[in-house]
């Protein structure tokens, strides 16, 4: 055999293994082939369908990532589409679902005095609706609902004052036992009726911050917050972002 002839068989020899190489390269994950592998440029594959998305774990075809037409992202599990991101939006297929909502409502279950007209007096909670944040205690501090995890808050009051047919009634929240994040106040309704007032208010919160419900009459002596129905006293916060 001459060389001339020795030098093609060994090319094609060659040719013929890299031509195997690159066989394998289509059939076998890129994770199987060369770990650690680096992209410099886009990486481009077939559409895809719900049932067989375009790119999935080797183990699990039917879910993972494909496209239903163009302009739009598709994300399949069990082979049913579940997500759908087009030019005009996010389309979910499905419940939704998340972590409880952290927040708290507290109440007392006896009326309380307010002893000094014309003072702010903060009112204290012997009880809870719920307290999904250990933002209460029934033992200490019971005037306040305190901040563990960080964010913005709804913060709302509710209080019911005794009928008396002199001064205003009002609400305020309190935080850290100083300044006020919201007042409400109102006229007193009559010798009869008696008077309710709501607070609400938006505000962030630390870890460690503590609001109070503070109430305030001016009736010119004592009076009552009382004890109704699950309307008053009231306090709560849910965090809301």
């Amino acid at each position: 055999m001459s060389d001339v002839t020795a030098a093609i068989i060994s090319k094609l020899t060659a040719l013929e293994a890299r031509l195997a190489a690159l066989e394998q390269r289509e059939t076998t994950p890129l994770s199987g082939i060369e770990a650690g592998l680096t992209m410099t440029g886009p990486l481009a594959f077939g559409a895809g369908s719900a049932a067989s998305p375009a790119l999935h774990v080797v183990s699990d075809t039917n879910t993972g990532i494909w496209q239903s037409a163009a302009d739009n992202l598709d994300f399949s599990t069990g082979g049913t589409n579940r997500v759908k991101i087009s030019s005009t939006g996010l389309g979910v297929t499905g419940s939704i679902t998340g972590s409880t909502a952290i927040g708290a409502r507290v109440y007392n279950s006896g009326d309380i005095e307010l002893v000094a007209t014309a003072t702010w007096q903060a009112l204290t909670f012997n009880s809870e609706r719920f307290d999904t944040g250990s933002i209460h205690s029934t033992s200490s501090n019971t005037d306040r609902l305190t901040c563990v995890t960080p964010g913005v808050y709804l913060i709302t009051g509710h209080a019911q004052f005794a009928a008396n047919a002199t001064g205003a009634r009002a609400l305020g929240i309190l935080i850290n036992g100083g300044a006020a994040i919201a007042y409400q106040r109102g006229d007193n309704a009559g010798a009869s009726v008696t008077t309710l007032v709501s607070i609400t208010t938006i505000y962030q919160l630390s870890a460690g911050d503590y609001v109070q419900l503070s109430a305030w009459q001016a009736s010119g002596g004592s009076l009552n917050v009382v004890a109704a129905w699950n309307h008053s006293p009231e306090f709560g916060m849910v965090r809301i972002a």
